[in-house]
């Protein structure tokens, strides 16, 4: 299987083994449309910023859905499989420190990222879902107090924000530590978020150097 192509934002604040941010974006977006955050985040991160690999009349999806039936498991086993062996290369391919690389995504990505991290939890440092809700494959997860930054929108036409507390109710039963922000919007990512999202980000980070 080829590689994802992807796109990525350098750190304002270089470093020899920065912090990395693997974001995965929606359904029908690209590479390009989560980098669009990184003036919003901490300047010593090394962003990377996959593309999905189902090219639709618009954007780009990670995985099909079935018609009133959700997610078609075979696509989402597929790009599950395939964001793991991405995430897994990064810290050798761009010098990431492996203690220090995090995981966010929106939407269809969110719903990915719970699942690559109630699978992988030791491979990130922390995670951001944000307007997601629970991954369509089992799982009995070992979490082991994760840390978790869950967000949503109380007006979400897309995922109705009842779906996020599931997700975030689940997240905890697996030994996840979430933290939550919900705000007065609907399926995006408005500037609060941003704010709240960087304060529980900051203590994860390496101390400054």
């Amino acid at each position: 299987m080829t590689a994802l192509v992807h796109a990525v934002h350098r750190p304002a604040r270089p470093s020899a083994h920065p912090p990395g941010l693997l974001v995965v974006h929606g359904w029908g977006a690209d590479e390009h449309d989560l980098l669009g955050l990184a003036p919003w985040l901490d300047e010593r991160l090394l962003i990377v910023s996959p593309r999905a690999p189902l090219r639709l009349d618009w954007g780009y999806g990670w995985y099909r859905f079935l018609p009133g039936r959700g997610a078609e498991l075979e696509s989402f086993t597929a790009a599950l499989e395939q964001l793991e062996r991405f995430a897994t290369a990064l810290p050798e391919r761009y010098g990431i420190d492996p203690q220090f690389l995090f995981l966010l995504g929106f939407s269809q990505g969110a719903i990915l990222s719970a699942a690559l991290a109630s699978l992988y939890p030791r491979q990130f440092r922390g995670v951001a879902l944000l307007s997601g809700r629970l991954p369509p494959i089992p799982t009995e997860a070992q979490l082991a107090g994760l840390p978790v930054f869950l967000a949503h929108g109380r007006f979400d036409p897309v995922i109705p924000v009842e779906e996020g507390h599931q997700l975030a109710e689940a997240l905890r039963a697996w030994g996840a530590t979430v933290t939550t922000h919900y705000s007065d919007y609907g399926h995006e990512i408005p500037p609060a978020t941003l704010r709240d999202l960087n304060a529980w980000l900051a203590p994860l980070l390496p101390e400054a150097g």
